[in-house]
């Protein structure tokens, strides 16, 4: 006997759920009735998603407000809704809408957004792709950054800012063609450099001669890297560790249990740089900087393979944690690197 039971929503089309009851022989009390059910969970309703259009040619990249662009009318309403006005600020970095690979067939768009700086001031403005649906404003100042992080992938590029708001964490996530770097990074050092507290780099700067020469024993990648992405202008590169990836080996097939890692200490700031091994790493830099002043201690964690590394960042009232691994044999190496700034 089959007995309609309900209609359930799923993404717009109608299932019905069915119960089918099955009498056997009532000699057989164990199979005297069986139940097949098939049961769909009621969807809650999702918000309408409007598809974008995507910009074309060179309106898909990154830009800045000046040379024939202005700032898109999307934003600049979600600015002056927020009490923003964006003329007032020195520096832009603009993205246009984007769409990325999600999970399985489905793709993952990114809504346009926008960086404004001035001083030591930032504001993140990001559009919605909701119906109905208001974009964001988030102002943070570079007195309160926590650490900063750069993910670059070829042409996929990833930026995180956490800033203390209080006991929470003011997080702003930007993702970004990297064609569009070289507008980024000269708005992102004078807010980076307004967070910092510079230390006697005069008095450092004569012991660190040695440091430099020996950058030529660590791979040609992490060589260019301090020169590339660490240093500013008048920063001193005080010391450093390469701690080489940890592979382990099962017949043929290698696997890589930690990734190289590359701990910078300069006059203001700690700065990591490694592999992201989540995809192809020769092409992979991940950059995380860490205002010296933030950095409270380190712990190390045994495993079974490798040793978990643990750095306490705190800033103001907000407590944050990054994580690295490495051979057990650096252990002694890097707490006696950190030891020189932990306060």
């Amino acid at each position: 006997m089959w007995v309609w039971q309900e209609i359930l929503s799923f993404k717009g089309l109608s299932f019905l759920s069915w119960q089918f009851k099955y009498h056997t022989n009532p000699e057989c009390p164990i199979l005297s009735r069986f139940y097949i059910t098939m049961f769909l969970k009621e969807k809650k309703k999702k918000k309408k998603f409007v598809k974008p259009d995507m910009p074309k040619g060179y309106k898909a990249y990154p830009f800045s407000i000046g040379n024939g662009f202005d700032m898109p009318k999307n934003l600049a309403s979600i600015l002056d809704n927020n009490g923003f006005d964006y003329n007032e600020y020195e520096g832009s970095f603009i993205v246009p809408l984007q769409v990325y690979p999600g999970h399985g067939f489905v793709k993952r768009y990114v809504p346009w957004q926008a960086l404004l700086f001035k001083n030591n001031v930032l504001v993140h403005v990001k559009d919605s792709l909701i119906a109905d649906e208001s974009g964001t404003a988030n102002k943070a100042c570079a007195d309160n950054l926590a650490y900063l992080r750069l993910n670059h992938c070829l042409l996929y590029g990833k930026l995180d800012i956490v800033c203390s708001n209080g006991k929470s964490a003011n997080h702003i996530e930007v993702e970004y063609n990297t064609t569009g770097y070289n507008i980024l990074e000269p708005n992102l050092d004078r807010f980076l450099k307004a967070s910092l507290n510079a230390r006697n780099a005069n008095a450092a700067s004569n012991g660190s001669k040695h440091v430099y020469d020996r950058l030529k024993n660590i791979p040609t990648k992490y060589q260019n890297g301090v020169y590339m992405y660490i240093l500013q202008k008048d920063e001193v590169l005080l010391d450093f560790i390469y701690l080489p990836k940890l592979v382990r080996k099962i017949g043929f097939i290698k696997i890589n249990l930690t990734p190289n890692i590359l701990l910078a200490i300069t006059d203001r700031q700690l700065i990591i740089i490694q592999d992201d091994f989540s995809i192809v790493s020769l092409y992979t830099w991940l950059l995380t900087y860490i205002p010296i002043d933030n950095v409270k201690d380190i712990s190390f964690e045994k495993q079974s393979r490798f040793t978990k590394a643990v750095i306490k960042i705190k800033k103001d009232n907000l407590l944050e944690e990054l994580l690295f691994g490495m051979a057990d044999k650096y252990t002694d190496d890097v707490r006696r690197l950190l030891a020189a700034i932990i306060k």
